[in-house]
């Protein structure tokens, strides 16, 4: 088995999220930060043939691009990379599941995050998420804070929530929601650091899931990438409850 350039890039983005993962059978793969607070899954054109677990994925990624054209081969212990052409051989040893977040374990068996029924969905292009990092780093704001604009629009703040009157910068979106949502009763607030996704266009659905907390799910929008993130934010209700 070979591992594509597309793999290869999502496994570089999980690996901002956890250095460790862990592998299962099948061509779906996931990761899970440290604390909980932001998970991710695809599904690849590759078919992983065994449960395994690697502890610096980093590592690993560097250890396949030692070799232009590897063929990967899945002992009971070790991974197999070989170059033929080159005659290169690399052994490549798993780590234990014990050695790794045990996160992992119970979100494989776990099995899809689960979102409440209230939700806000929106679009955010490519071009729009650039613009929100570029204000953050000039601004030097790290809270994204989603909020009403009027009856057809959300607003995106980037703001310091510690500084009421610090310079903010804002992107007005279309919106839907769910019948009984009455999204001016809350606020949004997403870490700016938390945003480790993939470049591109996501729909995105936030969902409440308790008096202050809910769950941002991220969905590339490419047809040919299967990609989606889910993100804890805090929630604030307007009322002052």
């Amino acid at each position: 088995m070979r591992l594509s350039i597309a793999t290869k890039a999502i496994l570089g983005n999980f690996a901002n999220i956890n250095q460790n993962i862990l592998f299962v059978e099948g061509n779906t793969i996931k990761t899970i930060s440290e604390m909980g607070n932001i998970s991710a899954s695809a599904v690849i054109n590759e078919n992983i043939p065994k449960r395994f677990a690697i502890y610096n994925l980093s590592e690993f990624l560097s250890v396949t691009n030692l070799t232009e054209e590897q063929e990967l081969t899945f002992g009971d212990e070790h991974l197999l990379i070989e170059d033929k052409d080159n005659f290169i051989k690399i052994k490549y040893y798993y780590s234990s599941e014990e050695s790794i977040s045990e996160r992992f374990t119970k979100m494989w068996a776990s099995g899809k995050v689960q979102s409440g029924n209230n939700k806000l969905t929106f679009n955010i292009s490519d071009d729009q998420m650039n613009k929100i990092r570029k204000a953050s780093s000039t601004l030097g704001h790290d809270t994204i804070s989603i909020t009403s604009s009027d009856s057809s629009k959300i607003r995106l703040n980037l703001l310091d929530k510690n500084n009421a009157t610090s310079n903010t910068f804002s992107i007005d979106l279309d919106y839907q929601k769910s019948e009984n949502y009455n999204i001016e009763e809350f606020n949004f607030d997403i870490n700016i650091s938390n945003l480790k996704i993939v470049p591109g266009s996501y729909d995105v659905s936030i969902s409440k899931l308790s008096n202050n907390v809910s769950v941002a799910n991220f969905k590339h929008t490419d047809s040919l990438l299967d990609l989606e993130y889910w993100i804890a934010c805090d929630t604030t209700t307007n009322s002052g409850e």
